[in-house]
């Protein structure tokens, strides 16, 4: 479900959703009323947050040239790029098992922001074809696409996911009075083999 929630683009408390974000940042307003004729704690700073805009923004990337047998996976913490200018990082990644590619999300800014020069982000910034988008993954920039929408996941997809699990739980040799097979022989120095199951002598 780790795994499905990023690749649905849905942020999660602790690491998309903190304190120190707002649902503007995390995409998520249409889970706030606005409309309610009963004030909440934070109304009037959201209200005023979009009017003057968003200074950061949530994103999905979806990594391109990007081997997950082989390539080291994102954990966290990762820079994240646009047009060689340091402008975010990754606060998780997982695996998308419908989309066939390694999907990482992060926190990005403009880059005046970071240097201390508040600026506002939209999409046309975020989603601008030209800019090159790369995240730093153990040293190894790797390009990515950016994402902004939320994804549905049909059922069928996943059921269509190629596994090699089985339901059934492995079997488990029996080692019973019944059992046809012989214990290990005792190696030199160990403790010899005892068995419970054998009948006491009387």
């Amino acid at each position: 479900m780790r795994f499905l929630r990023i690749e649905k683009f849905i942020p999660f408390w602790g690491e998309e959703l903190t304190a120190e974000t707002t649902p503007f940042e995390v995409g998520r307003t249409f889970k706030v009323k606005f409309d309610h004729p009963a004030d909440f704690i934070g109304k009037a700073a959201l209200l005023q947050q979009k009017q003057r805009g968003f200074t950061k923004r949530l994103v999905q990337f979806q990594l391109r040239d990007f081997n997950k047998d082989t390539d080291y996976w994102p954990s966290g913490g990762e820079a994240v790029y646009r047009n060689g200018e340091y402008v975010g990082f990754v606060t998780n990644s997982a695996y998308g098992f419908t989309l066939h590619k390694m999907i990482c999300l992060g926190f990005v800014q403009h880059p005046d922001t970071i240097n201390g020069k508040e600026a506002t982000i939209d999409l046309q910034w975020l989603l601008d074809k030209s800019a090159k988008w790369a995240i730093n993954i153990a040293g190894k920039m790797v390009s990515a696409n950016v994402n902004q929408r939320t994804r549905k996941i049909h059922l069928r997809s996943l059921l269509q996911i190629p596994c090699n699990m089985s339901p059934h739980p492995p079997k488990i040799p029996s080692l019973g009075k019944d059992s046809k097979e012989k214990p290990p022989p005792t190696k030199k120095g160990h403790a010899p083999t005892v068995n419970l199951f054998e009948k006491d002598i009387e």
